[in-house]
């Protein structure tokens, strides 16, 4: 009897062991299979949200992937929406230490696209760097015609008021034509003129950084006035720009 008694007092102890051990394994595969799963989950999470968060998110979700061996694809939607929320910031100078730790991995990880170098020269625009901000919107526009895709509006306006910060106001009222004819909605007068420059808080900011921008938009909004008739009910056409009106306008 003592002999079966030992023998089921084994059976049983085998039993509660290997219970233990597949409780252990399930735990730690749980936990691998969650520490897998959250970024992607944050991930999720930041394309569902803006601002401060968002950003907090894709740079955990960055900084947990670039480490493994994720597809590219995913690695590049994840820069570009990430860039393109700093870009979309009011005060995206204070993520300049996050946008330094991204382009290490531009290049190296993943390929620069059209996306990633528009808001990157936003960023630069917003963070007194005119040079850099005139680079990335041109490179932008060129990636976007190597793909055989639309250029985009967002570079050309973003040229538009950097060079009206440097006071090329004749090369920036062209690049705001461009803008204007990819996206009419968007960039024509009577669009333009309803929602000036200086209003919204990004743009107050850029005229704090940048001293002559208020002063040479205020001129783009005068040759703007003397040239189109914004009375017009039809869609207003794009016209070369006349130099001479550009010129009393500016006077």
């Amino acid at each position: 009897m003592e002999k079966v008694v030992t023998i089921i007092g084994g059976i049983v102890g085998l039993i509660v062991s290997i219970y233990g051990a597949a409780l252990y394994i399930d735990n730690e595969v749980n936990d691998v299979v969650e520490k897998r799963l959250q970024p992607y989950e944050k991930f999720a999470i930041a394309n569902s949200i803006s601002g401060e968060k968002a950003i907090e998110s894709y740079d955990f979700v960055l900084d947990r992937l670039s480490k493994q061996n994720v597809d590219e694809l995913m690695l590049i939607s994840i820069v570009e929406s990430y860039l393109a929320e700093v870009a979309d910031n009011d005060y995206p100078h204070k993520y300049t230490h996050k946008i330094n730790k991204v382009l290490k991995l531009i290049g190296h990880d993943v390929p620069l696209t059209a996306s990633m170098s528009n808001s990157l020269g936003w960023f630069y625009l917003s963070t007194d760097e005119l040079k850099s901000a005139n680079k990335f919107f041109t490179k932008s526009l060129s990636l976007y015609r190597q793909n055989e895709v639309d250029e985009s509006a967002s570079s050309y306006n973003g040229l538009f008021i950097s060079h009206l910060a440097s006071n090329e106001i004749e090369k920036a009222i062209e690049f705001h034509d461009k803008a204007w004819e990819l996206d009419y909605e968007s960039y024509n007068p009577n669009t333009v003129l309803s929602s000036p420059l200086g209003k919204s808080e990004w743009s107050k900011i850029l005229f704090k950084v940048y001293p002559t921008l208020e002063r040479n938009y205020e001129k783009f909004v005068k040759y703007t006035v003397r040239v189109y008739d914004l009375k017009a009910k039809e869609r207003i056409k794009v016209k070369k720009v006349d130099v001479e009106v550009l010129n009393v306008s500016i006077e």
